[in-house]
């Protein structure tokens, strides 16, 4: 009965999380038998589903963002991120933590490359982009934003050759990156306002 804050498609699966940090694993396929095969909608069931492993004292619990693969889950709260290996083994799953920061500092956003296997994650109030590499988690790298500019979300490339990041002023920037954290910008969409009326003839 938890609210679901956030869901990702992975593979087989559709994972959400919900306000406290119960994660429930559902099996794409079943969602597509009852929406067009005819099977019964009553007979959806979560496939396996667990809780984050919070530390005793750990009050920001509201699981916001979620990537990964077949074989790493990426979660963050405001203030957290986290992942956890093996994530479909109860006996192998472990959680391990990625980065943390204080407020008034926020995470905006994670985002997961899975083929270039980095991790972005956008931080507001400090207003910059860490990279990960995945599988180590280690951070090969930051990208240093303005105060005026926040980071909001990130949209990573098929190709896993660039990272585009929304930002708060509306501009778009393109980043050209690689795995060991060098990145470049190689392009800034400035917002602008097209002022002059446009003409139709009907």
């Amino acid at each position: 009965n938890k609210k679901v804050e956030v869901m990702v498609a992975i593979d087989p699966w559709l994972v959400t999380a919900d306000c406290e940090g119960h994660v429930n694993v559902w099996s794409q396929q079943r969602f597509f038998d009852a929406a067009f095969n005819g099977a019964q909608i009553r007979d959806l069931a979560v496939q396996f589903q667990f809780d984050v492993d919070w530390e005793p004292d750990e009050v920001d619990r509201n699981i916001v963002f979620l990537s990964g693969d077949l074989e790493t889950l990426f979660l963050g709260t405001e203030h957290r991120v986290m992942c956890y290996r093996s994530w479909q083994d109860p006996a192998a799953r472990s959680l391990e933590y990625v980065c943390r920061c204080d407020a008034p500092s926020t995470v905006n956003d994670v985002k997961y490359d899975v083929r270039a296997q980095m991790l972005f994650v956008l931080f507001g109030n400090k207003n910059g982009i860490l990279l990960f590499q995945a599988d180590t988690l280690d951070n090969v790298g930051e990208i240093e934003l303005a105060d005026g500019v926040i980071p909001i979300t990130g949209v990573v490339d098929p190709m896993g050759q660039l990272f585009t990041v929304l930002c708060s002023d509306r501009s778009i920037l393109l980043y050209q990156f690689n795995y060991q954290g060098s990145y470049k910008l190689i392009n800034k969409f400035p917002q602008y306002v097209q002022v002059t009326p446009l003409h139709y003839k009907i």
